[in-house]
């Protein structure tokens, strides 16, 4: 790594620790990653490593959702320089994915209150057609 901010080194406090001129981007991922700096699942630390560090090398178009520890989140975008150097930019997508997480919470909450009002719905109107002696079709 040649170059980062103080905001780098508060999204990643760990990495920060081990940032320094001349640093390979491998390494501060590998050591963050060891030292839990990332959220990986158990098991596939390898792969998400492997991944990380191929998409350094040769940057995809969209860019990277990482979460963090802490359910913390940044969009990773990385970039090829036209002397062949890579740039990446971090931002801070925490406020973000917790809104959508709240956003799909309440989507199923209010899907499960649609459904149980429909059953109470049908189930009424099943009571009042045997009731009535009707057919409700339903």
């Amino acid at each position: 790594m040649i170059l980062w901010n103080g905001r780098f080194r508060e999204l990643y406090p760990i990495a920060g620790g081990i940032v320094e001129p001349g640093v390979r981007y491998e390494d501060v991922l590998r050591e963050s990653a060891r030292r839990g700096q990332f959220d990986i699942p158990p098991g596939e630390e390898e792969a998400w490593l492997a991944s990380r560090i191929e998409n350094f090398r040769c940057p995809a178009l969209d860019p990277l959702e990482t979460r963090l520890a802490g359910d913390r989140w940044t969009l990773v975008s990385t970039r090829r320089t036209t002397d062949g150097g890579t740039v990446a930019s971090y931002v801070d997508i925490t406020r973000r994915k917790r809104l959508e997480a709240a956003l799909a919470d309440l989507t199923q909450v209010s899907a499960s209150a649609a459904g149980s009002t429909r059953e109470r719905i049908v189930a009424g109107l099943d009571v009042g057609s045997r009731y009535l002696g009707l057919s409700t079709g339903v």
